[in-house]
Parts: C-alpha cells; sequence; structure tokens
C-alpha cells in the first residue's frame, strides 16, 4: 500500500477510523463542516462593494462581524452527490 489513505480504504468499514473535520472537504469524503467559501467570497465582495459606494476606505472605526452558518455534511447525506457535482461543474 502506498499511502495511509489506500490502507485505511482496504479496512473493512467497521473497523476504519472515523474522520471528522472543520474544513470539509469533497474530494475526501469525510464527514464535516461545509465553510461554504463560495457564500464567504460573496459577502467579502459585498462588503467591499458596500464601501466603495460610501466612500470609506481603510480599517473601519469599530469592528463588526459577519457570519455565513456552515452546514453539516456526512459521506452518507442525500444531499451529498448534488454538492460534488455542483462543485466540479464550477471548476
Amino acid at each position: 500500500m502506498s499511502n495511509l489513505h489506500d490502507a485505511v480504504h482496504s479496512m473493512p468499514m467497521a473497523r476504519r477510523p472515523r474522520v471528522v473535520t472543520l474544513n470539509w472537504s469533497t474530494i475526501r469524503g469525510e464527514s464535516g463542516i461545509d465553510q461554504r467559501a463560495e457564500l464567504i467570497g460573496s459577502a467579502a465582495i459585498d462588503i467591499l462593494a458596500g464601501m466603495i459606494v460610501h466612500s470609506e476606505k481603510g480599517i473601519p472605526a469599530t469592528a463588526y462581524t459577519t457570519l455565513v452558518m456552515g452546514s453539516w455534511v456526512s459521506p452518507t447525506s442525500p444531499d451529498l452527490a448534488k454538492r460534488v457535482l455542483r462543485k466540479a461543474k464550477k471548476i
């Protein structure tokens, strides 16, 4: 076996270690949180566009937070295949 990935995938499903990550990836097929990078980027552009429209420059005097809610994804979730295909079409 060439690497750890191959070694784990050669094990019976019941004996495989369970992996959960906060940085979920469609490539690895693990459980984790989809941080929705495309929505984070969209929110950042909206903030910058607002600053341009209002002629704001530099760091704001008062800090504020924008939250983009992540969503839990598991390899067995029914919408996993749809998400993988959607991301693949964007590439």
